[in-house]
């Protein structure tokens, strides 16, 4: 199999680390999206990074995806709880947070690239607020 992305996506890197931890064989393919020539068209419809293509040319897309389809193949380690559902959901659940904060970062990342006098400072300032502040109490 291949995974298509770019070593600057926090993405990419999560798909990576869920394949190095399951010792899966892969191949990764730095592979940027907007590069001619680029494969990721044809392996997501969306555009996006990261992508694995299967052996038999499937196309997996989304590092939840990936993810929890990696998680399947083999049973060392199990990172996703497959019987117990509380246990389940609290690992989707704090998978769910890490991706909307990378969310943010790459956001803030992004407006922060631009010309100071072309930034939008209401996307700058709403990041100051974190994930966690807003939700102290519920991911007990």
């Amino acid at each position: 199999m291949k995974l298509l992305g770019t070593n600057t996506s926090p993405y990419v890197r999560k798909a990576r680390l869920v394949l190095l931890e399951k010792n899966i064989p892969h191949t990764y393919l730095i592979d940027a999206p907007r590069e001619p020539g680029s494969q990721v068209a044809r392996a997501n419809p969306l555009g996006r990074i990261p992508a694995l293509i299967l052996d038999d040319e499937t196309c997996v897309f989304d590092s939840p995806v990936i993810a929890e389809y990696a998680d399947t193949l083999n049973d060392t380690p199990i990172l996703i709880p497959r019987t117990d559902a509380l246990a389940r959901m609290r690992v989707k659940r704090w998978e769910a947070l890490a991706d909307g904060i990378m969310d943010s970062a790459v956001v803030v990342r992004t407006e922060r690239m631009r010309p100071p006098s072309n930034q939008e400072v209401a996307k700058l300032e709403a990041d100051n607020i974190t994930p966690a502040q807003r939700c102290d109490h519920a991911c007990a």
